[in-house]
């Protein structure tokens, strides 16, 4: 999905949710977070990743795409729901899920 496409998709739901907080605002950005995760997963087998640089590669993409939309919320709103660079932080605490065995990484 392109960025414009996520921001289309989640501007009313992150920007509600983000004005009231509360558990339905971390069901919302868990929502939108857990798509750019599944995006990276489908993305790295559509690509026949098989090393981490491969996936390092991914995370790069998805992140940058990641800060697009929050320059679009920035750009709306004069704010943004969602962190610049949340992706790279988010992969982070994630990354067990796309390790590769050292062996499989050459």
């Amino acid at each position: 999905m392109r960025a414009t496409e996520y921001f289309e998709k989640y501007d009313q739901p992150l920007m509600e949710v983000f004005r009231i907080g509360g558990e339905k605002a971390a069901d919302v950005a868990g929502d939108f977070a857990g798509e750019f995760l599944r995006e990276m997963g489908d993305i790295c087998a559509m690509r026949h990743v098989t090393r981490m640089s491969g996936v390092n590669g991914v995370v790069k993409d998805q992140n940058n795409k990641w800060n697009k939309v929050v320059r679009l919320f920035t750009a709306k709103y004069g704010c943004s729901p969602i962190k610049q660079d949340g992706f790279k932080e988010l992969f982070e605490k994630f990354e067990s899920q796309f390790i590769l065995t050292e062996e499989q990484d050459g």
